[in-house]
């Protein structure tokens, strides 16, 4: 089964975690940085869960009310018939968010292979069909965001104001990342780059192409009219 990749913002959203176990500690680990309001209810947790801070703890075993309130599921308690359960129970209210582990047929969402790294998110998932793959590709992308990389984003990311003001179409504005990105490449040390004066050049070099371009497309009318 192929999954889409959607993005959501889980800030502020409460996520049930139903389990206490390592399986569901991983399940937090991987939400925690994008400030869900993560509840957990089992009868023990995890010691690791102690070092996770803004988690509400419930020490006791699952009840259906405990569904109220949720934005998405996760049933990762030991006990495969309660999470199966737990399922039917979110398909029932319409919670399709709920993610059953170990169990993708009774999942409406899968957590993916997933590379975090300040303020880039890639998710990476093979529909179940090859998670080592999965973690195979993550390790390399992970190599791949490297100290360059980081610096490149964070120029584009700074830089994107900035063009939106100088250039005043869609199709210019993405010519001008991509032409920021070529020129982020060509520069020797990319602690001198220099985003406004690169942006400003590309600025100056369409403008001259413009007017080259409308000097041509008058010559061609008037030797027309000739």
């Amino acid at each position: 089964m192929a999954y889409f990749p959607f993005c959501i913002d889980l800030a502020g959203r409460t996520v049930l975690i139903a389990g206490g176990g390592k399986v569901a500690l991983r399940k937090a680990e991987k939400l925690r940085p994008f400030e869900a309001k993560l509840k957990v209810v089992a009868p023990e947790t995890d010691s690791g869960f102690d070092k996770l801070s803004g988690i509400t703890l419930i020490h006791r075993g699952f009840e259906d009310s405990d569904l109220e309130g949720a934005f998405a599921v996760i049933a990762a308690t030991d006990d495969r018939e309660l999470n199966s359960r737990i399922y039917r129970l979110c398909k029932e209210q319409n919670k399709l968010l709920v993610n059953t582990v170990d169990d993708p047929e009774n999942c409406g969402f899968i957590f993916p292979a997933l590379v975090n790294k300040d303020g880039v998110t890639v998710s990476i998932n093979t529909g179940g069909n090859a998670p080592a793959y999965a973690k195979h590709l993550r390790k390399q992308i992970e190599a791949l965001l490297d100290e360059k990389e980081m610096q490149l984003f964070e120029a584009i990311a700074s830089a994107r104001p900035e063009i939106h003001r100088l250039f005043k179409t869609d199709s210019r504005r993405a010519q001008a990342a991509a032409e920021l990105i070529r020129l982020f490449y060509e520069c020797d040390d990319a602690g001198d780059f220099d985003t406004t004066s690169s942006l400003e050049r590309i600025r100056d070099n369409y403008e001259s192409q413009d007017r080259d371009a409308q000097k041509q497309a008058g010559a061609d009318t008037v030797g027309a009219c000739g």
